[in-house]
């Protein structure tokens, strides 16, 4: 997917340079979270020795998140939309690694999966932050849950 980001990103400036977009991005966490994970905070210990992958944890995490979506939209799922479940989700470790080339990245517990996106008059929760934040963007404010992830974060 960061593939296809990129891409649309630099055919928008080849395109149309002189709108000159800011780019935000969407996270599943937030990067201080990010940064426990990968350090040995958590367990105590350093980090080539300890149980918890974070490549492998991102990817749980979002399997997850695919799998409530899908079957939400679908019901049922083939072997076809699994199959595309796990590549997606093996994708978010590589994809996160890539954030700190966007001007913004907005942290999102609330993905697609959540209902706190629908099941009410309004968004609610993060969703509604995530909301709040992308507007906010877009008439050129920057709002405090807003992120500038830096090059090593994930590395």
């Amino acid at each position: 997917m960061a593939q296809h980001i990129f891409l649309f990103e630099s055919e928008l400036q080849n395109n149309f340079p002189e709108a000159a977009p800011s780019s935000p991005s969407l996270s599943p966490t937030v990067s201080e979270k990010l940064a426990l994970y990968g350090s040995s905070a958590l367990t105590g210990v350093e980090p080539p020795e300890r149980n918890l992958s974070l490549s492998d944890f991102l990817t749980d995490v979002m399997r997850r998140k695919l799998l409530r979506r899908t079957q939400r939209q679908k019901g049922i799922l083939s072997l076809k939309d699994l199959e595309n479940i796990e590549r997606c989700a093996s994708s978010a470790y590589v994809e996160l690694k890539e954030a700190w080339h966007f001007d913004y990245v907005i942290p999102n517990h609330d993905g697609e999966d959540s209902e706190n996106w629908d099941a009410f008059y309004y968004p609610v929760g993060d969703a509604h932050k995530t909301l709040l934040a992308f507007a906010d963007l877009v008439g050129d404010k920057v709002s405090a849950v807003v992120e500038k992830w830096e090059e090593g974060l994930l590395s």
